[in-house]
């Protein structure tokens, strides 16, 4: 019925949240009919650590994936830097900042203790936006 189902989805969507897409779904209906029948096949000890242990190897997994997309985005940025930093007009702050300045405005130039308004965009390497004061229509101090 209908409401099965439903309860299906809650409990499907977690475990694929927590990255059990690779369980047996026959085994895992299986052991909840025994479970609501009070017939296990395993003993409480024994499903809980592994469980335990099914979850702490997705877990190493995961963080062994986030750490090598790590790297490659940090050796691609670091790449980008580089290449960019060559370009005309391009300005390398001290802490690695790059911007150009397309427009030099004809004003007094602001001192560090001074509050400044400005439009920016700002893009990933792949030229991706994440933030424009433009597209929010209002400049950022």
């Amino acid at each position: 019925d209908k409401v099965s189902y439903a309860l299906g989805i809650g409990i499907g969507r977690q475990l694929a949240s927590m990255g059990a897409e690779s369980l047996n779904i026959d085994d895992f209906a299986q052991a909840v009919k025994d479970a609501i029948a009070g017939k296990l096949q395993l003993g409480e000890q024994e499903a809980q650590e592994l469980v335990q242990n099914f979850f702490a190897e997705q877990e190493a997994k995961a963080q062994a994936a986030a750490a090598e997309k790590g790297k490659v985005a940090k050796e691609a940025g670091e790449k980008f830097l580089a290449e960019n930093g060559k370009k005309d007009g391009i300005i390398t702050t001290k802490s690695g900042l790059q911007y150009q300045v397309l427009r030099e405005g004809n004003g007094k130039a602001p001192k560090a203790t001074d509050q400044v308004e400005c439009h920016y965009e700002g893009t990933l390497i792949d030229g991706t936006k994440f933030d424009s004061s433009y597209d929010r229509g209002q400049t950022a101090t």
